[in-house]
């Protein structure tokens, strides 16, 4: 975690952060079940690394927005259902 002059912001800062990986992940997870594919195939037919996705699902990646945009086409939603 970042430090500096006030923790107490930094600290706020990464569980916001935190907190909005975990939405996207769970978002990510959501639109892939409704589409009925496993990791494998969603990540082969998104464009996207297995693992990536993985960690993507359960918060541990910070995707670009690039990244967003790619699994928002594939799935044929705005990014912002991904993020709210």
């Amino acid at each position: 975690m970042a430090r500096g002059k006030t923790g107490q912001i930094n600290s706020k800062v990464f569980f916001a952060k935190n907190h909005l990986l975990q939405k996207i992940g769970k978002n990510v997870q959501f639109h892939r079940e409704k589409k009925k594919e496993t990791r494998d195939q969603f990540a082969t037919n998104a464009g996207l690394g297995k693992y990536f996705l993985y960690r993507i699902e359960f918060g541990n990646a910070n995707p670009s927005i690039m990244t967003l945009k790619k699994i928002a086409d594939y799935l044929g939603i705005s990014i912002g259902k991904l993020i709210k």
